[in-house]
């Protein structure tokens, strides 16, 4: 007798996401899970200059930079869907506490995230503070 085959098969490309599909995730979002082609590119020279920076050739080989692209794209999509998905609670609206709870685990990128978010608290601040300023001791700072 010939063995039996699974009668269930498993659907290339679709990863599951919080217990639903990751196409379907995507659908509720209402965004794409492909990079469109048109917006391909859009952060290849920024690209190119952190790659320099860490040690890359001063002009990498596009493909590589397609590629970097392509990841960084991946990532940054995965993780505000994800980020999205925990916020349904309060409207869908994703908060910066979101993000600190996604990258919790990481220490490297926990300690990155809360320091980018006091300084964004400082400079806020700090321009709130410049413009409740009294316009004389602006003029006279600049004098």
């Amino acid at each position: 007798m010939p063995a039996e085959q699974p009668t269930a098969k498993k659907k290339a490309g679709v990863k599951k996401v919080a217990g639903k599909k990751k196409k379907d995730a995507a659908a509720s979002a209402g965004v794409a899970l492909e990079p469109s082609l048109k917006k391909r590119g859009l952060f290849s020279k920024d690209l190119k200059v952190m790659m320099y920076g860490y040690g890359d050739a001063e002009n990498p080989f596009s493909a590589t930079v397609d590629l970097v692209e392509d990841i960084v794209v991946d990532y940054v999509t995965t993780m505000a869907h994800t980020a999205m998905e925990h916020a349904t609670g309060r409207d869908g609206k994703v908060q910066p506490e979101d993000m600190l709870y996604l990258v919790r685990k990481d220490p490297r990128k926990f300690a990155r995230a809360t320091e980018l978010l006091r300084m964004n608290d400082e400079i806020k601040q700090a321009r709130k503070s410049l413009a409740d300023a009294p316009e004389d001791i602006v003029d006279d700072d600049a004098a």
